[in-house]
């Protein structure tokens, strides 16, 4: 009740999400119940110093949303593709 009416969301959702229905529904880059938690690297890294993402093995790009692969995933026959890179076999370079 009261004169107002108006919804309530946790922490007002940091500032960084909308408000609807008792619910925050938070801007792209973050989570938790009031916002408050950073979804940096689009969930492929992370991000110990803001605006710089650590990106998980296979993942590139300024914010991780790259999954790397070899240009050639066979590797020409002649080694392993792994976290988008070609580990040639003995006797093989490139």
């Amino acid at each position: 009740g009261g004169a107002s009416c108006q919804d309530f969301c946790p922490n007002e959702c940091s500032h960084q999400g909308s408000c609807i229905a008792g619910t925050c529904l938070c801007y792209a880059g973050f989570l938790g119940v009031d916002c408050s938690v950073p979804s940096c690297c689009s969930g492929h890294g992370s991000c110990d110093e803001p605006g710089t993402c650590i990106c998980n093995p296979g993942w590139g790009g300024k914010d991780c949303a790259i999954r790397l692969v070899c240009p050639r995933p066979d590797c020409s026959g002649h080694g392993t593709c792994t976290h988008g890179r070609c580990t040639c076999k003995a006797g093989f370079a490139g």
